[in-house]
């Protein structure tokens, strides 16, 4: 990616952004779904992060799924 492309207002803000606090405020059923050859989002990571914030913010109606190829 070209230098210029990182340093633009919306992709410091894209890298900067937090969405836990968003996600723990979710009342309603959650399908979160990672592939496991994605090269830009960690699929472990990633749904790990997810299922902890919404836990935190009391959701027990979530299913996470790693898609394997």
């Amino acid at each position: 990616m070209p230098i210029n492309q990182i340093t633009t207002p919306w992709m410091q803000y894209f890298i900067k952004y937090n969405p836990s606090p968003a996600l723990e405020r979710v009342a309603c059923p959650v399908l979160a779904l990672n592939g496991e050859k994605d090269l830009q989002v960690p699929p472990k990571e990633n749904l790990e992060a997810i299922k902890n914030a919404l836990t935190k913010g009391g959701n027990k109606k979530s299913t996470i799924i790693v898609l394997v190829s």
